[in-house]
């Protein structure tokens, strides 16, 4: 019998050990990945939110052929096949098309996940205008004083704009012990970032962590005095007149943004914010984001040398991603399940496509998806003109 009760103790005990782990211990965040097991489009009803208000809201002017160009049967299969939720293009300035499946419409809230990212981005283009932050070159400790110390003291903000900033984040999303999944589940943002150490020399490479935008956040919050989400709708949403509040999930009930990812709102109020990138910066009489501030954004961080190859980042620049397709420059704002904003200067035209999926195969950063969605934008233009 002692064998067997030796046992049973030490199995209680290890019980209890893995139960204050969880609720006490780094990985207390465990059980909430273990209920919901997958990010999810809404998932605004699983997490505390704030609001993004609205003021005067102004809708989409329609183009004349508004949703009288039919896609072909290959377009359809492909928004199908990746499980798309939205399909919208604007075209100077008017909405041309735009598709919704599966209880999807206008009015449903989508997780933005990494198109969050860019939006951090624009504020922190508001704030150096209005005179919080003095300029990129300011290092992270001005603001922030966990970092500094140490090699942290070296970090500019310039370095975790460009996903430079040597911090020891690793970016997976396969393993529930990831920091990724504990700053998704997790409720201490702020705890996170300050347990971030440098593990390469900040701005020699291109390495993306969503920790940056996190600091970036903090930065902002620091700066302004005020939430990121307080800040978003005063400069941003509603000057651009948004038609519906957004929701930025938080990491507890009045805690910090996921700033990151969890922006929520719908295609068409996304789309909005590829207008604004479109028109450097300018919605209607009003520079909402200081122009030079976005042409420099725009612009590859061609001094960086990407981790994975060696190569020079000719595909990122300030939290937005580049390419060139078919001879046309593309601006890239995109998410890990295929949420993507595509500006096109070329054709003057703004992309929306929101989905549950995305390419496996990607050439250099990009999913394959994203250069079909350009292709059967570039045929409904097509059509628009015939």
């Amino acid at each position: 019998m002692q064998p067997l009760k030796w046992i049973i103790g030490c199995t209680l005990s290890l019980l209890i050990a893995i139960t204050l782990l969880l609720i006490a211990g780094p990985y207390r965040y465990l059980p909430s990945l273990l209920i919901y097991q997958k990010a999810d489009l809404d998932d605004h009803k699983i997490f505390d939110n704030r609001i993004i208000e609205v003021s005067k809201s102004m809708p989409w002017p329609k183009a004349k052929m508004y949703n009288k160009i039919t896609l072909t049967h290959d377009a359809q299969s492909i928004l199908s096949q990746y499980d798309s939720k939205a399909f919208l293009v604007v075209h100077n300035g008017e909405l041309l098309f735009e598709k919704y499946w599966k209880g999807y419409d206008e009015n449903v809230r989508s997780n933005s996940f990494s198109m969050a990212k860019s939006i951090v981005s624009l504020l922190l283009g508001v704030a150096i205008s209005e005179g919080y932050i003095h300029d990129l070159e300011q290092n992270l400790s001005d603001f922030l004083p966990a970092f500094n110390q140490g090699q942290r003291k070296r970090i500019k903000i310039k370095d975790v704009l460009t996903m430079s900033s040597g911090l020891n984040w690793d970016e997976r999303y396969s393993s529930p012990f990831s920091v990724t999944a504990q700053a998704y589940y997790g409720q201490r943002l702020s705890g996170l970032v300050n347990t971030m150490q440098v593990a390469e020399s900040p701005g020699k490479h291109f390495r993306y962590a969503s920790i940056n935008t996190q600091i970036l956040a903090e930065v902002l919050e620091k700066a302004t005095g005020v939430t990121i989400s307080k800040y978003a709708a005063t400069k941003l949403w509603q000057p651009i007149g948004a038609t519906q509040p957004a929701l930025w999930s938080l990491d507890q009930a009045n805690g910090e943004e996921k700033a990151f990812c969890c922006f929520f709102s719908n295609a068409q109020d996304f789309a909005r914010i590829g207008q604004l990138i479109l028109n450097r910066g300018q919605w209607q009489d009003q520079q909402v984001v200081p122009y030079q501030y976005l042409v420099d954004a725009l612009r590859p961080a061609r001094y960086l040398k990407d981790h994975k190859d060696g190569q020079e980042v000719d595909f990122y620049g300030y939290h937005f991603w580049l390419t060139t397709y078919k001879h046309m420059e593309v601006v890239i704002v995109q998410g890990i399940k295929g949420q993507y904003i595509l500006v096109i200067p070329a054709m003057n035209a703004v992309v929306v496509r929101l989905g549950e999926k995305k390419s496996a195969h990607r050439t250099r950063y990009m999913a394959d998806d994203m250069f079909n969605y350009l292709d059967i934008t570039m045929s409904v233009l097509k059509k628009n003109k015939a």
